[in-house]
């Protein structure tokens, strides 16, 4: 379960297996576990047509909690009527669509490229919205909807975008054991939940305008620097910490090309990467475990 717009993880369940013998299925279990903190908030949530039902939903309302989602057409509880049916949808222009009402739930079946059925406990059926779609020339134009459509399109992206969020810098570690798989996921999402939480306490402070990227070298560089630059135990074959003549901290507020990675790459065709790290004696930038080199080639002269 993540918040829509930031994709701020807020809680989350590893499946393992069957759970019981009054189950009511996975879709309907998982949900209302990851739901049961957030009971009486009427907090919105939505889900896509895996999870989406009837039972679902009306069990949901009787917790205090809003939910809309895609529906499939087989789910059972749906409308009969053959007007609010797929097939009827197929008939009908595009953009057109039908909306019913049973106590509580709204269900709408909208004939885009091809047909969407929204089901909601909480939308007013009469009340509309809009989402935009392209048309012939590549123009897009509003195209009114009823609320709870317009309302999924909006909200339903938040775990689409953890999803992509972690998958720009994910830990390629192999490994044959099922655990390891878990554990740098756990990790990865982890540091993306800390990004969005200083994103969020920094507000116009917040320095990594440029995005997730930087501060996840950042965060690394910081969870390193004390072991390489500060406790390492010095030795003739080890890595060079700090020493009286070098230290290496944090000096700079803009990256800067690492001294001694351009040192070794020129002439080549690979670009020298960029650190806020940095000798402080010598006022030059240097990643942490590029600290030793610079080290030793100030010793040799």
């Amino acid at each position: 379960m993540a918040e829509s717009s930031t994709g701020y993880i807020t809680n989350f369940q590893v499946y393992t297996g069957r759970e019981g013998t009054g189950e009511k299925g996975l879709a309907h279990r998982v949900v209302m576990d990851l739901a049961t903190p957030y009971y009486g908030s009427h907090l919105s949530i939505f889900m896509d047509n895996f999870y989406s039902g009837v039972e679902l939903f009306e069990e949901m309302k009787g917790h205090g909690l809003d939910a809309c989602g895609t529906v499939r057409a087989n789910r059972k509880g749906l409308p009969k009527d053959k007007m609010l049916t797929k097939q009827a949808a197929l008939d009908k222009h595009k953009h057109k669509f039908r909306v019913a009402q049973k106590n509580d739930l709204t269900f709408c079946v909208w004939q885009d490229t091809k047909v969407v059925m929204v089901l909601s406990n909480y939308h007013d059926p009469t009340e509309k919205g809009s989402v935009r779609r392209r048309r012939q020339g590549g123009t897009q134009t509003a195209v009114v909807v009823p609320a709870c459509l317009s309302d999924y399109q909006k909200y339903m992206k938040g775990v689409d975008l953890l999803d992509q969020m972690i998958g720009y810098y994910q830990f390629q570690h192999r490994s044959k054991k099922w655990w390891r798989r878990l554990f740098f996921f756990f990790l990865a999402a982890g540091c993306y939940n800390a990004y969005v939480a200083a994103r969020c306490a920094g507000g116009n402070t917040f320095k990594y305008k440029s995005g997730y990227k930087d501060w996840l070298e950042d965060l690394a560089q910081e969870l390193v620097t004390p072991v390489t630059a500060r406790s390492a135990h010095q030795c003739s074959s080890g890595p060079v910490g700090a020493t009286s003549e070098h230290d290496c901290e944090k000096i700079f507020e803009k990256r800067k090309v690492c001294r001694e990675c351009a040192l070794s790459r020129s002439g080549t065709d690979v670009c020298a990467r960029a650190t806020v790290y940095g000798c402080r004696q010598c006022n030059e930038a240097l990643h942490v475990e590029c600290f030793g080199k610079h080290v030793r080639r100030h010793h040799l002269h």
